[in-house]
């Protein structure tokens, strides 16, 4: 299907594949306003099928330099209270069905200055 109502994502037949988008830093010239400090990239492409439950919708700002470049923009805010969310919703057999990745120099293990944050 092309599309289903954010309802019924959480029927428990409900499953979603989707390709997974990297996130950089975004510039200047990415967000001339400098309000969003990530955006997305292409990365080596990796796919995933999850359960519905999984999945919330967010609606980032779309942006272009040309029309071979298309990226969305976020705020690191933004992520956090997103990525917050969707574990707050998880229960303890819904941590098997979430995709394994392997960490990246890029977001959430940096911040938008480019520093590497303290824990």
């Amino acid at each position: 299907m092309d599309y289903i109502s954010f309802e019924m994502l959480q029927e428990p037949t409900v499953i979603i594949s989707y390709q997974v988008l990297g996130l950089r830093p975004s510039t200047s010239d990415d967000d001339p306003a400098q309000t969003r400090d990530w955006r997305t990239c292409t990365m080596q492409e990796q796919s995933f099928t999850v359960p519905g439950r999984l999945i919330q919708s967010i609606n980032p700002t779309i942006a272009t330099k040309d029309i071979q470049n298309i990226f969305y923009l976020l705020e690191s805010t933004v992520l956090v209270a997103f990525a917050t969310s969707l574990f707050q919703a998880l229960d303890d057999s819904d941590l098997k069905s979430i995709p394994k990745m392997a960490p990246t120099l890029e977001f959430p293990y940096r911040e938008g200055s480019g520093n590497i944050p303290q824990l």
